[in-house]
């Protein structure tokens, strides 16, 4: 039989992570890993910031993986046929908007991929979470975020997003381990102060489940790439909730399909005017060190 080499490379995520301890003794546990990623808008101060994780299993990922891959290396060899340029991998924003890669797809073009991508979805069970966050509103109510407001969404979400994969995704799972992955990005060091403050919490839950927080590139990561599409997705969802767009009819199809699959459950929420002041009173109300600490994470001085 005859191999065709593959235009996409990539290391299966099974591979990464081999033995897990769980506290002092050995236990044989199984590995659930989490991908994260972000989308806002382009403004000095985004109008949304949206933070988003998906969970499953190591096994699970390795066929989803797989089959995500293939839906690009059958692209890839279409456009070889069409002698077009290839794409390097699924870019959300890009493939919407038809720019950078996609730039001379047609609509159906583009839609007809897209609908390859979420039957991935489909045929593979996850948990998505998901939280966005108007960060135009949150300099408003609380001034001493305008510094760095990225910096504290990034915080911020994880926090949710720790919390409720605690309660919907890691309570399903007590004697299992979760490793989270996120695009690398400016704010690396952030990501992981916030995700040790959780781990020292003493009332947090889950504490001893949440293994590690590793930035990875999505050169080698392909699991990034569905992690980008529920972000922007989300995120889009977001700009329509708090700047409607009267000309747009309920939610984004593509959200609406993944939203409707029984294999996945999905959770996403927004952080609106009433969380951001709820917010603002709880950080008030905290001591001098876990206000500091926190800033410090948001890389927003004191």
């Amino acid at each position: 039989m005859e191999l065709r080499e593959k235009t996409i490379r990539y290391v299966p995520v099974s591979d990464l992570w081999m033995k897990h301890t769980k506290g002092r003794e050995l236990h044989a546990v199984l590995m659930l890993r989490g991908f994260i990623d972000e989308s806002h808008d382009d403004h000095t101060v985004p109008k949304v910031f949206t933070l988003s994780c998906i969970v499953t299993f190591d096994n699970m990922w390795t066929w989803f993986e797989m089959a995500w891959v293939k839906v690009l290396e059958d692209k890839n060899a279409e456009l070889t046929r069409q002698n077009r340029p290839l794409i390097s991998r699924y870019h959300a924003a890009d493939c919407s908007s038809l720019m950078g890669e996609f730039k001379d797809w047609s609509v159906s073009e583009q839609i007809e991929f897209s609908l390859k991508l979420l039957n991935v979805f489909r045929r593979h069970p996850i948990h998505i979470h998901a939280f966005d966050l108007p960060l135009q509103l949150l300099v408003q109510e609380m001034p001493e975020t305008a510094e760095n407001p990225v910096g504290f969404a990034y915080v911020i979400l994880l926090f949710y997003l720790m919390q409720q994969i605690c309660e919907k995704t890691l309570s399903l799972y007590p004697n299992d381990l979760l490793s989270v992955h996120h695009d690398h990005c400016d704010y690396d060091g952030a990501l992981a102060d916030a995700f040790g403050q959780v781990l020292d919490d003493s009332t947090s839950k889950c504490a001893n489940q949440f293994a590690s927080i590793t930035p990875e590139r999505w050169q080698n990561c392909v699991m990034l790439q569905p992690a980008d599409l529920i972000a922007y997705e989300n995120f889009r969802a977001g700009m329509q909730h708090y700047y409607p767009n009267p000309k747009v009819k309920g939610r984004r199809k593509s959200l609406e399909a993944i939203l409707q699959m029984e294999e996945i459950g999905a959770r996403a929420s927004s952080l609106g005017l009433d969380v951001i002041r709820e917010l603002k009173k709880k950080i008030e109300a905290m001591d001098k060190h876990t206000k500091k600490r926190l800033f410090d994470a948001a890389r927003i001085k004191t």
